[in-house]
């Protein structure tokens, strides 16, 4: 199986505010340094900067965590981070069920359930590896999956 991104929902959405809000945050610096409005203490603007890029900075580690690579390789599941870290594999073997949870947003996900103790939270580095549900996503789980895909209906 190819690397796939989990979510490609994601993938274009949260680029997106990371860029608005590193805009936001430059705006703020150049107001400041500026001075543009006389009526608002000097130093107002490096406050909202620090605001945005603490909140651009909580989108890109989202980003990292939403839009990652999701491979089958050698027997193992693999998924890694898009830009770094949140690496995790586990064995086919090993694994109890692959199910489809639903998100209401952005659609279907199949989810290789092991045995983590943490079910359908995708933030967390050790929860289930997920991919978005797709006719070549789901050829590629039957080809190394034999046993039923279970429906899970709506997830977290």
């Amino acid at each position: 199986m190819k690397k796939t991104v989990s979510s490609l929902f994601s993938l274009i959405v949260l680029p997106v505010l990371v860029l608005c809000f590193s805009c936001l945050s430059i705006l703020c610096l150049i107001a400041d340094i500026v001075n543009i409005q006389e009526t608002a203490p000097y130093g107002q603007g490096f406050l909202w900067c620090g605001i945005f890029l603490a909140v651009a900075y909580l989108f890109f580690w989202y980003l990292n965590r939403m839009a990652c690579f999701v491979w089958i390789e050698d027997g193992l599941v693999k998924r890694k981070g898009l830009f770094y870290g949140f690496y995790k594999e586990c064995k086919i073997e090993s694994l109890q069920s692959v199910a489809v949870f639903r998100l209401w947003r952005e659609g279907d996900f199949i989810c290789f359930v092991d045995d983590s103790r943490h079910k359908f939270d995708r933030c967390r580095k050790d929860s289930y590896i997920c991919i978005k549900k797709t006719k070549r996503n789901m050829t590629a789980i039957q080809s190394v999956w034999n046993k039923p895909i279970e429906n899970r209906g709506m997830g977290l």
